[in-house]
């Protein structure tokens, strides 16, 4: 069957064809199509070798054709010539682009999640569907007057079986392609959310004659997007205080922010790539053998390697520089989460100063090793308190107020009980810490081994937390 003309194809007369191609000649190309079109035509005469390019083009009545051109350049005497030709590929990419429709469904099932595959006749209302478990296992099932049957389907959640009959037919009744989610069940195991992505088949008319669609179980995808986002926030938060902070993306291994506190720690952060900000966070530490601690835990490989096998969390203890010849213990925190959007995998990085808390827990340590009554931390606000050293018994739940009142119960009635009890209120304790760092009272006390000389002493042992030390002890 011989090949229908230009003119033919469009819709035109050849002579009036002709007459606009010599002036416009991208006349009925699609304007989409035009710019890639004119690189194509002008790399063909640099090169002098012939163009082929698929393109769409618009007929006299609207329709938009997928053909397929040749050109060729020409020199005559009066200059170039172009020659063209063009073949209506149109129902021969319809059918490639079904088939590659459904390709990519069938390597969209090969996904681990769950996952649901529609294939829906609008006209007989007929959907073929499948549903693929996370091993891999396939039932299939055809399901007659389907919109019907999703009113009142038990698999979707009733508060959402509107919107996705609502959505398909939305895409049953023009071309073009959707996603919507759900709250599905379809294991018997609860309700799990869905991503459910339409795509509609068209004949060269625009109209629809079926629909693709593929459900898949985007729950964890939904719970690790929540904590990329408090992740960020966090980071934001944590930033303000760290000495140094950085987030990195070490699938494109980009410096994506940065933060320090000094001028010296900026340009340890600094650097052209994810990796070398790690490097040079390494090289910041003075100590040989925590300098190749974390290097071996915190580079871009070992840290992908650790979340491919689940651990996202990773934190280390070490000395930092701060310039100068003056170093601090910091603690190098870093979570990894994975990007919903780029699906690149980030690094949230914060190394905080733990100075105090290490000088905090080195005193408590040493006076441990004390024969002390107790050595307690005490929370301002509630009188909660914990047993840090020392030979007393505390009981679970027990608070400052009650442990003072088993040691003043033993005491006997008069002038020094009632000093006593005075004495070591948790309300004087704090007014006199707001006049000196340390406030000690020293009494008699009686004793299983008979009256004892005591000492209290109190002090702050985090003024930020509100959080105070207090021993007891032989005076």
């Amino acid at each position: 069957m011989p090949q229908p003309t230009a003119g033919e194809l469009l819709g035109y007369p050849a002579a009036e064809l002709t007459k606009r191609l010599r002036t416009e000649p991208l006349w009925r190309v699609h304007q989409a199509d035009r710019e890639t079109l004119t690189a194509a035509l002008l790399r063909a005469r640099t090169t002098g070798v012939p163009c082929r390019q698929m393109c769409r083009l618009r007929t006299r009545e609207g329709q938009v054709l997928r053909v397929l051109l040749e050109a060729v350049w020409q020199a005559r005497a009066d200059g170039e010539q172009l020659f063209l030709t063009c073949v209506d590929m149109t129902r021969e990419q319809e059918t490639a682009e079904e088939l590659r429709l459904r390709t990519q469904l069938c390597d969209l099932l090969l996904d681990r999640s769950y996952i649901v595959s529609l294939d829906y006749d609008p006209a007989a209302d007929t959907a073929h569907v499948e549903t693929y478990d996370a091993g891999g296992h396939r039932s299939t099932r055809r399901v007659e007057r389907y919109l019907q049957a999703l009113e009142s389907s038990p698999s979707i959640h009733p508060e959402d079986r509107g919107r996705l009959i609502t959505a398909l037919r939305r895409a049953a009744a023009r071309p073009g392609a959707g996603t919507l989610e759900y709250r599905g069940n379809y294991s018997g195991q609860g309700w799990r959310w869905y991503r459910a992505s339409l795509v509609s088949l068209f004949d060269s008319k625009g109209n629809v004659y079926g629909l693709l669609g593929k459900a898949e179980d985007i729950s964890d995808r939904r719970a690790a997007a929540q904590r990329f986002d408090e992740l960020g926030v966090r980071f934001k938060k944590q930033a303000r205080s760290a000495l140094a902070a950085a987030r990195l993306d070490l699938s494109a291994d980009r410096i994506l922010d940065s933060r320090s506190a000094s001028r010296y720690l900026t340009g340890v952060l600094f650097g052209n790539s994810a990796d070398a900000c790690l490097r040079h966070i390494r090289d910041n530490i003075p100590d040989p053998d925590q300098q190749a601690e974390f290097d071996r835990r915190f580079r871009p490989i070992p840290l992908l390697e650790a979340l491919s096998q689940g651990n996202a969390h990773h934190g280390f203890e070490h000395r930092f520089s701060l310039g100068e010849g003056k170093s601090v213990w910091v603690r190098s925190m870093l979570e990894l989460a994975e990007d919903p959007e780029s699906r690149h995998v980030e690094a949230f990085y914060c190394a905080v100063d733990i100075s105090a808390q290490r000088q905090r827990a080195q005193l408590t340590e040493a006076l441990a090793l004390r024969d002390y009554d107790f050595i307690l931390s005490v929370e301002a606000a509630s009188g909660a308190c914990r047993l840090l050293g020392g030979n007393a018994f505390l009981p679970p739940d027990a608070t400052y107020r009650s442990l003072a009142a088993r040691y003043i119960h033993g005491q006997a009635p008069g002038a020094l009980r009632a000093r006593i009890r005075r004495a070591v209120r948790l309300d004087t304790i704090l007014a006199a810490l707001e006049e000196s760092p340390v406030y000690t009272f020293t009494c008699t006390l009686e004793t299983e081994e008979g009256p004892r000389a005591k000492r209290l002493r109190c002090s702050w042992l985090d003024r930020a937390d509100g959080t105070l030390l207090i021993t007891l002890g032989d005076a």
